[in-house]
């Protein structure tokens, strides 16, 4: 059995040839700081590189259009970029911006340091940073943002500055550790686009009697980068990465990092084995079901496949448990198990049981009532010490409840460590580029090397020269602006992800990706729509508002068909009042709204035309119209200003035309 660390530093990707410039912490952190000077002994941690912006999570106050990106025309203080965080709306002056870059720093972090970039337009009055500390205490630091251009700004946390982000009278107003997460938050100067640039978050923290590895070595490298985009190959896209190895030590580490550039033909690529616990043993191993007595040969959870799950069948009021067995083959000194949740809204408490025989079972000292009710992704099993084990046994149980149906894991992970394993590369196909990096990483700090690939990067294909595109007959997408118009809105609030362009915008763009490379397929919106109350919700008439120009700005910008989630629903939770009828039938105003959406729109083919008008919150989409009754024009206005303001509006259509009323 082969496994590798993060310490062989792989990159799997379609290129070759690319340079290294390293970089310190000495880079980073100005000599004369308080975190360059910090004590002896005391760790610096490169707390996020501001590489990706994947590793943001966004949060804010009265803005709108809240963004996250690579920055542009502005050169990094470390590694290959800096990121812009922003909104295209603060609605007054103390509009927030709270912004989490780094959850859970080991020990007790006293300082922390970061870059700043402020333009003459950044409309920032104060910035700094926000925790949430292991009690829940949300304390925060600002300075004024009085500068242009890069500034070094540094907090002490442990110093009078510090403060609590609002009224937490139960709180004790100081930090306690370990700390849960840290943001960056600013607040704006007055209403209107606001934004900065942040580079190289860096902390100062005491690690005293926490476990960790000598040294340890992370990759960062944007998600995509799409290949074959450009008409010369001078203007195509290059893959840059960094590496970030940071060295607990308190000698120098000098480090011998071997690189390995692959193509991967394959269909799917399994994960690979954990650089400490080593390779995953349950992935091939054979697994089944016991429900209600019987044996069920389903060995979904540890196919390797994780979009195969298993589950009982549905009956109403029916289970209380079910079981699942999983033989690993040969007694193993289990270090570390996981799961991945198919549906967690099915699944509730896990007991484990161990047997070195598969006949006699025993309760593995904490892991009873593990909890996975809501427990999305991929998740670590509370394994206090190693135990031994061939087969395990997993109780799954409501929490008292007959419920209708159990959902087994996606996926389940069980690991051993690497001692009988050999540390290397991986080898997931034929070798485009092999080498050899060097490193030197202070003592107690971190280093940065970063890798520029120089050949741009062609699409790939499998070895019978077809793509994952000649495999797929529609391509489907989600979205859900939320309590944000459809029309201006950056953010899936569902999904949590943000883009620097709009909704209409980002559908374009998929709608031409799709005209190049597969011209004929279809796009289909499998799931839109609006909560009317609940926490991503409003109210049942900007509802009725909102549902169907998201569907019109689908239908205008590409998309060939929409599913609008959901028929009926009122309770005020998340997703379960977006239904256009309530729980009892009745007709919400979205019934209607939707319902004349339908009607107007039969025959529509294609995509619209938005017309001009002298106010840009009024919006005039036209489509061509056949159906068996006429042929014409069909031209839908609307307006997306919450307010009673008239507009007059000619619709352009030899159609009978319906203008819906309804605000938001």
């Amino acid at each position: 059995m082969r496994t590798w660390q993060k310490l062989g530093g792989w990159v799997v990707a379609v290129g070759m040839l690319f340079g290294a410039c390293a970089m310190g912490s000495e880079d980073a952190i100005p000599q004369g700081s308080a975190i360059a000077q910090g004590p002896q002994g005391w760790q610096r941690l490169l707390l996020n590189p501001m590489e990706d912006a994947s590793s943001v999570g966004i949060g804010a106050w009265k803005l709108k259009g809240t963004y996250v990106a690579p920055a542009e025309n502005v050169d990094p203080r470390l590694g290959r970029t800096a990121l812009t965080f922003g909104a295209e709306e603060a609605e007054q002056a103390g509009s927030k911006g709270d912004f989490t870059v780094r959850d859970n720093v080991p020990g007790e972090m006293r300082t922390v340091g970061l870059w700043v970039h402020l333009s003459e337009a950044a409309n920032v009055a104060r910035l700094g940073v926000q925790l949430y500390d292991a009690e829940g205490e949300a304390l925060i630091s600002l300075v004024p943002a009085d500068w242009t251009g890069w500034k070094w700004v540094e907090l002490d946390l442990s110093g009078a500055d510090v403060e609590q982000a609002y009224e937490q009278p139960d709180k004790n107003a100081v930090p306690d550790y370990p700390l849960k997460s840290v943001h960056v938050a600013w607040f704006t100067k007055a209403a209107g686009a606001t934004s900065l640039t942040v580079d190289a978050v860096v902390g100062l923290t005491r690690l005293e009697n926490v476990a960790r590895q000598a040294v340890s070595i992370d990759m960062s490298a944007p998600e995509m980068v799409q290949p074959g985009t450009a008409k010369s190959a001078d203007q195509r896209s290059v893959l840059t990465a960094s590496l970030v190895a940071t060295n607990f030590t308190k000698e120098p580490a000098y480090l011998t990092v071997r690189h390995s550039m692959q193509e991967d033909p394959s269909f799917y690529s399994r994960p690979l084995p954990d650089p400490v616990f080593g390779s995953d043993h349950a992935a091939g191993s054979k697994s089944w079901l016991v429900v209600d007595g019987e044996i069920v040969d389903e060995p979904g959870s540890t196919d390797g496949k994780p979009w195969t799950s298993a589950t009982t069948p549905w009956q109403r009021e029916h289970y209380t448990e079910a079981f699942q067995f999983v033989d690993l083959g040969q007694v193993r000194k289990i270090r570390k198990m996981t799961w991945l949740s198919g549906d967690a809204n099915h699944s509730w408490f896990v007991d484990v049981f161990a047997s070195d025989d598969g006949e006699t079972f025993a309760a593995v000292p904490g892991l009873s009532g593990v909890d996975h009710f809501k427990k999305w992704g991929w998740r670590d099993f509370p394994v206090e010490k190693p135990f031994k084990a061939r087969v395990l046994k997993f109780r799954y149980r409501t929490a008292g409840k007959k419920e209708d149906i159990i959902r087994f894991p996606t996926e389940l992970g069980i690991y051993d460590g690497v001692a009988d394993e050999v540390v290397g590369l991986p080898d997931v196909g034929p070798p485009v580029e092999e080498g050899t990096l060097l490193m030197e990483v202070p003592p107690h700090s971190f280093a940065v090397r970063l890798l520029e690939f120089q050949k741009p990067l062609d699409a790939g294909a499998y070895p019978d020269g077809k793509c994952p595109l000649d495999f797929v007959e529609v391509i489907n997408v989600h979205f859900y602006s939320g309590q944000e118009p459809p029309e201006t809105c950056t953010t899936d609030g569902n999904a949590n992800v943000t883009s620097s362009t709009t909704f209409a915008e980002n559908l374009r763009e998929l709608s031409q990706w799709r005209d190049r490379y597969a011209a004929e397929m279809p796009i289909w919106m499998t799931e839109t729509g609006y909560d009317s109350a609940g926490p991503f919700g409003t109210t049942e008439a900007i509802q009725a508002a909102r549902l169907p120009r998201v569907v019109m700005l689908c239908l205008a910008n590409g998309i060939d068909k929409v599913f609008v989630y959901r028929e009926s629903g009122s309770t005020p939770s998340m997703h379960a009042c977006s239904g256009v009828l309530r729980n009892d039938f009745s007709r919400k105003p979205s019934w209607y709204t939707f319902g004349t959406l339908i009607r107007q729109l039969d025959g529509v083919r294609g995509g619209a035309r938005r017309l001009p008008h002298t106010d840009e919150n009024v919006w005039l989409m036209e489509w061509d119209a056949t159906t068996s009754r006429d042929t014409g024009r069909t031209t839908c206005p609307f307006s997306r200003r919450p307010s009673g303001r008239r507009h007059e509006v000619t619709a352009l259509t030899n159609r009978p035309s319906v203008m819906m009323t309804a605000r938001g």
